[in-house]
């Protein structure tokens, strides 16, 4: 997949902007804040549905307008045209592609046309939270499925419910219990789908990622993936199994979750951990390590969608180059060139990237300023 040509209007400092790509390399290159990540956030805003900074919509509309508009034109491997349009104003996203038509749910452009991103805001994958490797298993699977993205909507909708009428008994407000009851039947039964989907992805997806990181490592260092669905240690990972187990933790837990006013399982506290030489790496891992991991972890994920979705994944790499060292920068411009994925790459000073890939009819160089992009002359 590529994406041909990019309009925006009104993202953070773009007022109205319009570009064409390269299939191949994309330097977009200048100081900070003059733009560049907004072009990136304009990308996934077509791909995700949302930038892939942790920013609400509004955050991306120009401080002097009330409304932001994208439209993204896009070619896939066969060869067939794919574009799609987002705007955003007071509070209402609109959506049109050409694969679902008019007043679409955003949910509907995820995964057609896939994206891997990388970005210094993803160095926390390795060793921050929990809430940071669920939202990389999320990213993942609701490019991957859209059965996944059904799951995950309807169990957010129950858990907010559920939370809210935890919440009031709380605050002493009189509840429905037989409502209760039956939230906690659907929060389980879609619980359920999500840990079973993210169980058989981490068995395929591990075999990815130890081998990136096996090439990385030059063999040196073994890693594994351990998915650690909460409360549920010792229990099969079936649908069966898993709804029984729930409604265990339901009934052991509701006099707690009526006191605290919040639910107290579930696959929002489910952890994914991460080992290198059989040591969890938020706890053992060298600096280095952590940089290795998370390259590894991004390219098993551009595999795994290759794989998957029978399309090249688009690579957006924002600001990648100043975290690492002149040896990971090389394996990761390595990758991209062996691997033919249209790549954008931001930079403040596009002389390092120059001394590997010059300007070309494969490789375009944009200079970004205030809120314009200009190419520069191949």
């Amino acid at each position: 997949m590529y994406i041909k040509s990019l309009k925006l209007s009104n993202v953070r400092n773009h007022t109205e902007t319009s570009a064409h790509f390269s299939p191949g390399l994309n330097i977009i290159y200048g100081l900070n804040g003059v733009g560049k990540t907004s072009l990136l956030e304009a990308i996934s805003l077509c791909s995700l549905s949302k930038s892939f900074l942790a920013v609400p919509d509004a955050a991306l509309i120009n401080k002097f307008k009330d409304f932001l508009f994208v439209r993204c034109e896009a070619e896939n491997s066969l060869g067939i045209e794919y574009f799609v349009k987002v705007q955003y104003q007071k509070g209402q996203k609109k959506v049109f592609s050409n694969s679902y038509g008019d007043n679409q749910l955003p949910k509907n452009i995820i995964g057609e046309m896939p994206v891997v991103i990388l970005s210094p805001d993803y160095k926390t994958l390795t060793f921050g939270a929990p809430e940071d490797r669920r939202q990389f298993l999320n990213t993942i699977l609701s490019q991957s499925s859209k059965k996944y993205i059904d799951s995950v909507l309807k169990n957010k909708k129950y858990l907010k419910q559920r939370n809210k009428i935890l919440a009031d008994r709380k605050q002493n407000i009189k509840i429905d219990m037989n409502l209760l009851q039956i939230l906690t039947d659907m929060f389980i039964s879609s619980s359920a789908e999500i840990v079973i989907a993210r169980d058989n992805f981490i068995k395929e997806f591990e075999v990815y990622f130890s081998n990136v990181y096996k090439e990385i490592s030059a063999g040196k260092e073994s890693v594994e993936l351990k998915y650690s669905p909460y409360g549920l240690s010792d229990t099969q990972l079936e649908k069966d199994s898993i709804i029984q187990k729930y409604n265990e933790i339901f009934l052991d837990n509701i006099d707690e979750e009526l006191r605290r006013g919040t639910s107290s399982f579930g696959p929002q506290k489910d952890e994914l951990k991460i080992f290198i030489n059989d040591g969890l790496s938020k706890q053992y891992a060298s600096q280095g390590q952590h940089k290795s991991l998370l390259i590894s972890l991004k390219f098993a994920e551009f595999f795994f969608l290759k794989e998957v979705k029978k399309e090249t994944p688009i690579v957006l790499l924002d600001d990648i180059f100043s975290e690492l060292d002149s040896e990971r920068s090389e394996k990761v411009l390595d990758y991209i060139r062996t691997n033919k994925a249209q790549t954008f790459i931001t930079v403040t000073n596009a002389d390092y990237i120059n001394k590997y890939v010059k300007p070309s009819d494969n490789c375009f160089y944009f200079h970004v300023d205030s809120g314009t992009i200009k190419e520069v002359e191949r």
